[in-house]
């Protein structure tokens, strides 16, 4: 059984904070903020189900009425509720990555979208960044994937508005975590070390020759 490595210097930094967030912590945040929409979308079409059904208003009939006016009125609260449900899709994302950084699933999961500079993100960038969902959405969700590639861990939303998602709270890497990283540490030491040998045990041997050589030359004849 093989003992566990110890590296010659200790890991002083072991909170995650400031540091790029990874996949699976953005993704379940992502996953609670699209429960929280749909939440948010289901209450108040249940609300406005309730009070048309108070009034006994059909909204369906009225756009089959025979009556222009009162089908262009029902037609007009349809795409007044929906506009409605749109609207709290985006500025639920947008309002919060603006004023605070953080909607309620990257709240939950200790994550924040900055700015490249480190910066809260403005408006414009909020914008761009939910527009650039979709771009990421489009080809298979890679947009979304390419988090796991990229050394910064931004997805093609974020390069599309200068973002990042960083981790907001003081977290702690887990046991099995920062035994690996203990780990990495003492190999990296020790290819350091064994590399350092061989550079100084070449400079020994090139002295040495060129001592060797130094000498043969004095013995040589005239």
């Amino acid at each position: 059984m093989s003992k566990p490595l110890k590296p010659t210097r200790p890991l002083i930094d072991k909170s995650l904070k400031g540091y790029y967030a990874g996949f699976v912590s953005r993704l379940l945040a992502f996953v609670i903020d699209v429960v929280m929409v749909t939440l948010i979308v289901l209450i108040f079409n249940s609300a406005v189900a309730i009070v048309l059904g108070f009034f006994n208003i059909d909204v369906a009939a009225l756009v089959q009425s025979d009556n222009s006016f009162t089908t262009i009125a029902a037609l007009i609260f349809v795409f007044g509720n929906m506009l409605v449900v749109m609207s709290v899709w985006v500025f639920y994302f947008i309002v919060a990555w603006t004023l605070v950084g953080q909607t309620i699933g990257k709240r939950i999961l200790g994550l924040r979208v900055v700015s490249v500079d480190g910066n809260l993100i403005t408006f414009k960038q909020a914008v761009f960044r939910y527009a650039g969902y979709w771009l990421s959405a489009m080809p298979l969700f890679l947009g979304f994937l390419w988090v796991l590639v990229d050394d910064e861990r931004r997805s093609w939303h974020d390069k599309i508005a200068r973002t990042c998602v960083i981790y907001s709270w003081d977290a702690r890497r887990g046991p099995w975590l920062q035994q690996k990283i203990l780990e990495a540490q003492a190999i990296e030491v020790g290819h350091k070390k064994a590399e350092a040998r061989q550079i100084a045990r070449r400079k020994t041997d090139q002295a040495a020759d060129g001592s060797t050589g130094s000498r043969t030359k004095k013995r040589l004849p005239g």
